[in-house]
């Protein structure tokens, strides 16, 4: 109740009803889809995951040393431990710290926020995901029930591919920044980066064949 009574309210306007999953607060037939496939897909995940036993994250299951080493920027290491840990400012890991009220996706506004909606079935996340050829992997990702058994998966991948959805991860969080008042990112801008930063990797990474020829005594380098 005294939560219910914080809510600071408008004076000089009259209350409306509103579609609680629509920024505008406009019921529509494709924001109500939306939300029966999401519930529907929720609900499938949490009966998975019930069925299996929970498991805190240790230091001895973990490959520590393996994100340490890995080609990537310090931050977006610093970004998984974080993850691993479910360590990120997503809304429902704030409720539980400062007690929170609106909890709803700040980028759908459809569903609570917490580290799976956030990364794997958020509508705007989805589309990087189809748009970088990864769909599969999100699909396999969702079957999981705790962030480290995800991040575990993404490591089992081949080093470009798990380096690109590391990359993606890392900067879709990026978006977070709207909790505290600042612009959206760009899908396109965020795949942008994630392409740019994965061909940077593997620039640095291709391995090199050297032909070397005496004609005329010089040296040709041919480099593939």
């Amino acid at each position: 109740m005294k939560d219910i009574m914080a809510i600071p309210v408008r004076s000089g306007h009259e209350d409306f009803v509103a579609w609680h999953y629509d920024a505008k607060g406009v019921l529509s037939v494709k924001s109500a889809y939306h939300v029966l496939d999401d519930k529907k897909e929720f609900s499938t995940v949490r009966q998975r995951g019930e069925s299996s036993g929970s498991r805190e994250v240790t230091s001895g299951q973990f490959k520590w040393k393996k994100i340490w080493k890995l080609p990537i920027q310090p931050k977006v290491r610093q970004f998984i431990w974080r993850l691993v840990h479910n360590s990120l400012p997503v809304k429902k890991n704030i409720q539980g710290r400062l007690g929170l009220i609106d909890t709803l996706c700040p980028v759908c506004k459809r569903f609570d926020e917490d580290g799976g909606h956030c990364f794997l079935k958020c509508k705007h996340m989805r589309r990087c995901w189809l748009e970088l050829g990864l769909s599969y992997l999100r699909e396999e990702l969702i079957e999981l029930r705790l962030s480290h058994e995800v991040v575990i998966k993404i490591l089992s991948l081949k080093e470009e591919t798990c380096i690109m959805v590391l990359n993606l991860l890392w900067k879709w969080s990026a978006r977070n920044a709207v909790n505290a008042g600042e612009k959206l990112l760009a899908n396109s801008e965020i795949i942008y980066t994630v392409r740019q930063l994965t061909e940077e990797w593997k620039q640095k990474n291709e391995p090199s064949s050297v032909t070397q020829g005496d004609t005329a005594g010089h040296r040709h380098h041919k480099i593939s």
